[in-house]
């Protein structure tokens, strides 16, 4: 019997999603452990019974996840998608028990991971139209068989795509929506038995659709139909535009998160298809589901407007996207578009001259990560917000900055040079230890004895990795030695440690 049991906290750690939440949420191969993947950067393992996260790891600045990252059940290993970068564009992979990942094209392809590994730039044929784009999938196994369907909308008509791979069969049928129902498809979920897919849909109308595909297609056409019936009336408020969603927990009962009929308020709830009932509901904290699905569409646009062929205004055209996301920032105070602004950013053609109320917004947000990005990237910071900066990244608590994504590679870069030219410096002085000098041999036995002070010194210093990461841009403005030598000094001595 399903039942709602109480809710506990899967993720404590602000991701670096921006307003666009997670990407993705995956089962490890264990089964307490997820996978969790924001839509910029980060992919962090969480063991469940524990509440807290194992470890983390990011793609490089710059770069995009664009497939939720998903387990590898047969080696253990993780698997992620960044900038869509395969032989084609990816839409998803899809891992699960009892066979190897498949990779799933936004044009309709389908390949097995191993193969693609095997033969990385094979070509990958078209599938769906032009126009048609594919808005949802799953992957189960069916009788020990994997089967993957997929559902594409073009022109408000919607298609299913079942591939079984038992057979290598792709077949095609289009959902007839019936002439009662002129709403939006909003959420699918499906399930499967040996003869059967049901595929279950949530529409704008707040009502639950069902159709029945068959797993061995009779007809070998090319295009089947198949029709939408009523499975259950109304569960979420017919008013719902964005944030609903539906899945299938066994064959009497789906959850449903949404408004409900009685209060508008957020519910996730549990409906017993079998009596049409609602068998459980439990009200959400505002904000849970989808309220930013607006900020959503604009990520993906800005996406498709910085993939295409750069124009020679391209640099104009990006200062008026950003002065329009801080305009309606203004307006909004809620709406802060923080991926869309990353994005923007790394084209390298923004400055702060050219858009001075962006660093503004940051400061406000405390956006160290956004903060940062800027003074790598802008040349022109005035020396007031310079030193503002300054202030928030030496007064921002250690706790705070672990949580935080930060980009260590100048870190690492420094790091390594100075250990380098300290390297090169102690050899120096042996070799003049061995000149016939001996004013020479004295200094030189005066520096090796002083060396291990030093290091000492330097060993105690108290600034932690990511906040060295954050002051090092810093370190050639004016009012760095004028505001905070005591910061300099110790960001230094971090640096060359």
């Amino acid at each position: 019997m399903a039942a709602l049991e109480e809710e506990f906290t899967l993720s404590s750690v602000v991701l670096s999603t921006g307003p666009d939440g997670l990407l993705g949420v995956e089962q490890s191969d264990k089964t307490d452990q997820f996978l969790v993947t924001d839509s910029s950067r980060t992919v962090v393992l969480y063991k469940v019974s524990d509440q807290k996260p194992l470890g983390s790891w990011s793609v490089k600045q710059g770069q995009v996840i664009t497939s939720p990252a998903v387990c590898n059940f047969q080696t253990g290993e993780y698997i992620v998608v960044h900038d869509n970068k395969l032989s084609a564009e990816v839409y998803r992979i899809l891992s699960i028990q009892g066979t190897e990942p498949v990779v799933l094209f936004k044009e309709g392809a389908v390949r097995s991971l191993e193969a693609l590994l095997a033969e990385p730039q094979q070509k990958i044929e078209t599938v769906i139209s032009d126009e048609e784009v594919i808005k949802w999938t799953k992957f189960f196994m069916v009788f020990r068989h994997p089967l993957l369907i997929f559902i594409t909308e073009k022109h408000g008509n919607y298609f299913a795509y079942v591939q079984m791979f038992n057979s290598r069969i792709l077949s095609k049928y289009t959902l007839l929506l019936g002439q009662e129902e002129k709403s939006i498809v909003q959420s699918f979920t499906a399930s499967a038995d040996r003869k059967f897919i049901s595929l279950m849909s949530l529409s704008s109308d707040g009502c639950v659709y069902e159709s029945l595909i068959p797993v061995h297609p009779s007809d070998a056409e090319e295009n089947q139909r198949v029709v939408r019936s009523v499975l259950l009336k109304t569960v979420v408020s017919g008013s719902a535009r964005n944030g609903v969603a539906l899945t299938v927990l066994d064959q009497d009962h789906v959850a449903v998160l949404g408004p409900s009929m009685s209060t508008s308020k957020e519910c996730l709830s549990i409906w017993n298809i079998k009596f049409q009932t609602l068998q459980s509901s439990k009200e959400l904290p505002q904000g849970t589901s989808g309220q930013k699905d607006s900020e959503k569409h604009i990520e993906v646009e800005l996406r498709k407007f910085l993939a295409a062929k750069r124009t020679p205004d391209f640099h104009t055209q990006i200062g008026d996207i950003v002065t329009e996301l801080l305009g309606r920032r203004k307006a909004e105070p809620s709406f802060y578009p923080r991926n869309c602004l990353m994005q923007l950013i790394q084209t390298h053609v923004l400055s702060y001259s050219l858009c001075p109320d962006l660093m503004e917004v940051a400061i406000e947000k405390t956006d160290v990560q956004l903060l940062q990005l800027c003074l790598h990237q802008f040349p022109d910071i005035p020396e007031s917000i310079t030193c503002t900066c300054l202030k928030i990244f030496l007064s921002i608590d250690d706790d705070s900055l672990h949580e935080t994504d930060i980009n260590m590679e100048s870190v690492f870069d420094h790091s390594h040079t100075a250990q380098v030219e300290k390297r090169e410096g102690q050899t120096e002085i042996l070799q003049n230890g061995f000149t016939a000098e001996g004013n020479n041999h004295s200094n030189c036995e005066q520096e090796l004895h002083e060396k291990p002070q030093d290091t000492a010194e330097e060993s105690s210093c108290p600034v932690i990795p990511k906040r060295a990461a954050l002051l090092y841009p810093l370190e050639q403005c004016p009012c760095f030695s004028s505001a905070a030598i005591t910061g300099k000094a110790v960001t230094r001595e971090y640096l060359d440690n």
